[in-house]
């Protein structure tokens, strides 16, 4: 496991990001902050999440993914991503630590019982084992 993971701890970054449904420039920020790290000093598991998506283009969460990738692809693969309406979430491993993590599960809870057209506010966790630890991720978005 040594080699696995150095000093028998795993590593995690979380970063949450409010878009309020501004183009993708703001992106470029982003994949600028995880990239800047030396690779070797990447944490093993990085989940980013995003809240008030841009709903007009249907695609954008593609162009997302494809671009936080190339920051990270040297080191990392994307586990999961999950988008449900105008929020998501986006998991990625070190690659060698993909053999010991179960198939990931997730769920998206509506922050009111009845789900409104917009649909902005609730949240998206995502749920795994790694080395047969329990492992969940919750992003969040809600009103007071």
């Amino acid at each position: 496991m040594k080699h696995l993971v150095p000093g028998s701890t795993v590593v995690v970054m979380c970063l949450t990001w409010n878009i309020a449904s501004k183009a993708q420039n703001h992106l470029s920020r982003i994949r600028k902050l995880i990239a800047s790290e030396r690779a070797e000093n990447r944490a093993d598991l990085i989940c980013i999440c995003f809240q008030e998506l841009p709903p007009t283009n249907a695609h954008y969460h593609q162009e997302m993914v494809k671009l936080l990738t190339k920051a990270v692809g040297d080191t990392h693969l994307i586990y999961c991503w999950v988008r449900k309406w105008a929020q998501m979430m986006i998991l990625f491993i070190r690659e060698p630590l993909v053999a010991y993590a179960s198939t990931p599960e997730w769920q998206f809870v509506s922050s009111t019982a009845i789900v409104k057209p917009v649909r902005t506010k609730g949240a998206i966790a995502v749920y795994f084992r790694l080395f047969q630890a329990s492992i969940i991720f919750v992003a969040c978005h809600m009103t007071r």
